[in-house]
């Protein structure tokens, strides 16, 4: 998706979260996205029994060595069900991100900026 395409989109709530890439033997990414840049995956809440993906957007930033970083994250649509969704989400709650059907991260919300 580029950024013209995102281009006047309203992004929300800010959600402080903890992530580790999941590696390419395990299934995730070859190499991580470039520092630096807008990421656009979608996000399924573990506790969602529907499954239900999300378009979400955070700036990619360094990990460690285990390819763990702290991310600043926002829904990338304001609507109804984007509120209704993060209005949901809590502290503590685990997720996965994805890019298509592939899980390239798992995190948890550590903090919502209201």
């Amino acid at each position: 998706m580029s950024l013209a395409f995102c281009k006047g989109v309203i992004l929300l709530t800010n959600f402080l979260a903890h992530i580790q890439w999941v590696s390419y033997d395990n299934g995730g990414r070859k190499s991580l996205p470039e520092i630096g840049v807008t990421y656009y995956p979608h996000i399924i809440l573990d506790k969602d029994i529907s499954r239900t993906s999300w378009s979400i957007a955070f700036t990619v930033v360094p990990c460690d060595c285990d390819r763990k970083c702290t991310i600043s994250f926002r829904m990338l649509v304001d609507n109804d069900g984007t509120r209704q969704f993060a209005a949901g989400m809590c502290s503590g709650d685990l997720f996965g991100l994805y890019e298509g059907k592939r899980l390239v991260a798992q995190g948890a919300i550590v903090e919502i900026a209201k």
